[in-house]
């Protein structure tokens, strides 16, 4: 199937109430560190404890401590102990993934290990997992910069690129966090994808719509990206359902409407 996007028409454009979208947590319980995340999937499992060792140069690579299995903390847990997580520079957020190109050392943001893009080769890039800071941009006290929901360590504020959920029979598209949000019959397009692509369409974290959790009893709504978001009684509804089912609200990954 050849994509074209000139014959793309624009689904959901006329929001009415944007509401901002809050993340669970990954919390280290021998640590007490929190990494905002958007599914319980993120979160690191139980590690062993690993010694001192010297890496192929010679060099010695200091121990590591065993570490618990980290607790998912859906975002009301989050605000329970003070914090807020949520796809703003100016806020606590979560870090991306990211895949390193070992023919031309690039290292680009992307959500999970499906979405690296293949190297000049053609051969897949390797992931890099959520947790790797730039060597490039360590400073001298050991700090660094993420790829995160916002910003690409390399490329300034707002430069963090989506993909898309394309409809082959409304020849309409969505701006998506992940492939796994797109709905059956919808076909994914990562962001390094729409680049090759020419660029036409660009998906920053405004423009991606997410979905919600609904408690039936109460009728509360709020917006979720992630099942794992919601509350003991709330169910997930997706983005599409979203939009047909509850049109008065406009969810999206970082706060700010869509031009």
């Amino acid at each position: 199937m050849k994509l074209t996007f000139a014959f793309f028409t624009l689904m959901w454009i006329t929001p009415i109430t944007s509401e901002i979208t809050l993340f669970g947590a990954c919390y280290n319980p021998r640590t007490g560190a929190h990494v905002c995340h958007f599914n319980s999937d993120h979160c690191l499992p139980a590690q062993d404890y690993v010694p001192e060792t010297k890496d192929w140069r010679g060099r010695t690579v200091p121990e590591k401590p065993a570490e618990p299995a980290e607790i998912w903390w859906k975002p009301s847990e989050v605000a329970l102990r003070g914090h807020i997580c949520h796809c703003d520079e100016d806020s606590e957020t979560f870090a991306a993934g990211n895949c390193y190109d070992s023919v031309t050392h690039d290292v680009t943001c992307h959500f999970d290990a499906s979405e690296c893009p293949l190297d000049a080769e053609g051969k897949p890039t390797y992931w890099l997992g959520n947790r790797y800071t730039s060597r490039v941009t360590i400073d001298p006290n050991g700090n660094g910069e993420q790829c995160t929901c916002h910003d690409h360590f390399d490329g300034g504020p707002g430069s963090a690129t989506y993909g898309l959920c394309y409809d082959q029979k409304t020849e309409g598209y969505h701006c998506a966090l992940a492939q796994h949000t797109c709905e059956d019959g919808e076909q994914y397009y990562p962001n390094h994808v729409l680049k090759a692509l020419g660029g036409v369409i660009v998906c920053t974290c405004n423009d991606v719509t997410v979905g919600a959790c609904h408690d039936k009893a109460y009728g509360n709504t709020y917006c979720a990206v992630d099942g794992d978001s919601c509350d003991m009684g709330h169910d997930f509804i997706s983005a599409r359902q979203l939009v047909t089912e509850y049109p008065q609200m406009d969810c999206r990954l970082c706060n700010g409407l869509r031009e």
